[in-house]
């Protein structure tokens, strides 16, 4: 199973991402799950980075089939996305949602960048021990996924050297 995160800028808005066709076409190709986390209204106090090209929209395809293919559905939506394939760690499991339906929950997604003055071995090791015990332990986590990126699948996708994906309380807005 292959795991791929999508970072979409989408000026013109997300609501594709929740189209049963789309779901459908991802399907065709193999993907087995769809999860799309979104900036909109009901989380507009939550605290965010400033970008020239802010994110929109976080999407994670998990496939047995073509990752190329499932990155050509997406395209044929909207052109403004970066993409990663990453290995998956779960260390605080996610609350099950049914499909369709949202999470009651703030997810709070980073996308990491590994100091030039480390090693990818010494960054991993820092981020996947030390830090994220820390992490789990001093805040109200109601889930922790840690993706280490493994490859950039677009040439425009800036690099990045892990993605973690925090799950917390509505009242932490």
């Amino acid at each position: 199973m292959t795991k791929v995160i999508l970072a979409l800028r989408q000026a013109h808005g997300t609501a594709w991402l929740f189209e049963p066709e789309l779901r459908s076409a991802l399907a065709r190709v193999g993907a087995t799950a769809f999860q799309v986390n979104i900036d909109d209204a009901v989380v507009e106090d939550a605290l965010r980075m400033a970008q020239a090209e802010p994110v929109t929209a976080v999407a994670s395809i998990w496939t047995d089939g073509d990752v190329r293919s499932a990155l050509e559905v997406v395209a044929a939506e909207s052109p403004e996305f970066d993409a990663y394939r990453v290995s998956e760690r779960v260390r605080l499991d996610p609350r099950p949602t049914a499909d369709g339906e949202r999470a009651n929950l703030v997810a709070q997604i980073a996308f990491l960048r590994r100091p030039a003055a480390m090693s990818r071995e010494d960054y991993l090791a820092y981020w996947l021990l030390e830090h994220t015990a820390v992490a789990i332990r001093t805040q109200n986590t109601l889930a922790y996924i840690q993706n280490i990126v493994e490859e950039e699948l677009r040439t425009s996708s800036p690099p990045v050297a892990a993605i973690v994906e925090e799950h917390f309380p509505m009242a932490s807005l």
